[in-house]
């Protein structure tokens, strides 16, 4: 609990709802969702739907959401705690994020990548295949987000290496640098 409402951290960091939805709170109104044309909605790293909730509840967006989580555990607390069923027109999917990327055949309007464990993005997140994965699932109009956590030297050096990938895959990217520790690249 903090401040009468519950969030998920681990040991480590806070995963949703806290810091994390003060974060994605900044991110999206950088970008003026509403500006935009967003039908459907993909967020790998659903979490307890703190990004959902930013979405649906805040920016007031009427899209549809799937939403792609590998942790049943985090997905069953999400149920009892955070009541993320009350999202309309909401798919969760329980499945690996990368596998995922590279097995679903729709198109997204808006994409937000925010996969980490232990304060750092797994490895396969931040690869050139993975990055033209999501090409894949992208419309000509499509935002894509991808959040990543500097935490460390080595988290902090791949982020110029990241960003190059960035650019060798998407024409129009734009880095942030929000709340100290986040790097925050987006496409659209």
């Amino acid at each position: 609990m903090d401040r009468g409402r519950f969030i998920l951290n681990s040991e480590l960091e806070n995963y949703s709802y806290g810091p994390a939805q003060t974060y994605y709170r900044k991110i999206l109104r950088k970008i003026n969702l509403n500006q935009h044309n967003i039908k459907d909605t993909l967020i790998l790293g659903f979490g307890v739907g703190s990004i959902a909730s930013v979405l649906k509840e805040e920016i007031k967006l009427d899209c549809s959401i799937k939403g792609v989580e590998i942790d049943s555990t985090v997905l069953d607390l999400g149920k009892k705690y955070f009541n993320i069923g009350r999202f309309s027109k909401t798919e969760i999917i329980l499945q690996d994020a990368y596998d995922f990327v590279f097995s679903e055949k729709n198109k997204f309007d808006l994409i937000i990548v925010d996969v980490t464990l232990n304060l750092k993005t797994p490895d396969q997140f931040e690869t050139f295949t993975f990055l033209s994965g999501l090409k894949n699932l992208m419309n000509t109009h499509t935002v894509l987000i991808l959040n990543h956590q500097v935490f460390s030297k080595e988290t902090r050096d791949k982020v110029p290496e990241l960003e190059s990938l960035f650019k060798q895959c998407f024409e129009n990217v734009r880095m942030y640098t929000l709340m100290g520790s986040g790097r925050v690249f987006i496409v659209n």
